[in-house]
């Protein structure tokens, strides 16, 4: 005997610091989670105790059968422990909570899914064509806490979500300052990758490193200190700023080329959110577009910011549909 079809889906974005869940009507065509509710995670001994008041504040007569959780950590097997708190997740755990199918997914995983859905509405275009390449991969990538990245590999009607560990591939300078970036940075913590310089605290980092190049004493000690002094003209942390953005779009280029993903480039993640002005300005579009010989290639595909709110529950509400 088969499994009847599940009528809702809880579906969950997990953080360090908040924890947001909502409803899903599993009978309904679209992705749209109703009654979203965030939680401050630190109000909660566990992601159990976490889950159980969102569902008794829904105030539903049936629980949902479903649970589709994007978890701001690595998932191995069919367990995660969150990198930011204390909390951990698994399959077997939602079971014993009465669902009875789960799906567990790094944060950055589900945003590949949400990105196929995503409306013109739900981004701010950072430059290049209006669409990419029709059923074209895509990529979800960008600095938070650190620097994530994944992929839509899609194939006719399929589509896979590929989680990567992207920030830690080694960072390519592409001019005498970055050498010279790469060689400051590389003194102090050895091998120099992505998120040395693309993260919350690689915005400090290459400020750091870019005021000791000029011979120029620091000031900002924080990244929100360096995009504040930045904004009000303070010239070091200016250029921090925009060489942050300058690499960004290289690497989103050399993400671009290496993955295939000529269906469209989404930049998400708390930096990019603080530096959205910045990233409008060109510099992120010009390194992009700056492959030599494969600017043609890259120059076709578009890149944009995501704006909506809960674009990782729109992609756990597209997982919840294959559960059903």
């Amino acid at each position: 005997m088969g499994m009847s079809k599940a009528a809702t889906a809880l579906v969950g974005d997990l953080g360090g610091t908040n924890a947001r869940f909502g409803i899903v009507d599993l009978a309904a065509a679209g992705n749209v989670a109703e009654q979203v509710l965030s939680l401050r995670c630190a109000d909660y001994p566990d992601s159990r105790a976490a889950i159980e008041d969102y569902l008794a504040r829904s105030n539903r007569s049936h629980r949902p059968d479903v649970a589709v959780l994007a978890c701001a950590g690595p998932v191995t097997g069919d367990s995660v422990k969150l990198t930011n708190n204390h909390w951990q997740c698994s399959i077997p755990g939602l079971g014993a909570m009465g669902f009875s199918r789960a799906r567990l997914l790094n944060d950055f995983e589900v945003l590949a899914y949400a990105a196929s859905r995503l409306q013109p509405g739900d981004v701010e275009s950072l430059g290049g064509p209006q669409a990419g390449m029709p059923d074209g991969h895509l990529a979800v990538l960008g600095p938070g806490t650190g620097f994530g990245l994944s992929v839509l590999a899609r194939s006719g009607s399929q589509a896979i979500a590929i989680a990567t560990e992207a920030g830690n591939a080694a960072f390519a300078p592409n001019d005498a300052l970055e050498v010279d970036i790469l060689r400051v940075l590389g003194s102090r913590i050895g091998r120099v990758v992505v998120e040395t310089i693309l993260s919350g605290p690689g915005l400090l980092q290459l400020y750091e490193a870019l005021c000791v190049i000029h011979g120029v004493n620091p000031t900002a000690t924080n990244a929100p200190q360096v995009t504040e002094a930045a904004r009000s003209g303070e010239r070091m942390a200016a250029q921090a700023v925009r060489r942050f953005c300058a690499i960004l779009g290289s690497v989103a280029g050399d993400i671009a080329i290496t993955t295939g993903t000529r269906g469209g480039i989404f930049i998400t993640g708390g930096v990019a959110d603080s530096l959205a002005p910045e990233l409008l300005s060109g510099e992120f579009r010009k390194r992009f577009d700056d492959k030599g010989r494969y600017r043609e290639y890259v120059s076709a595909i578009p890149t944009s910011r995501i704006t909506i709110a809960h674009a990782a529950l729109l992609g756990a509400a597209v997982v919840a549909h294959t559960l059903r």
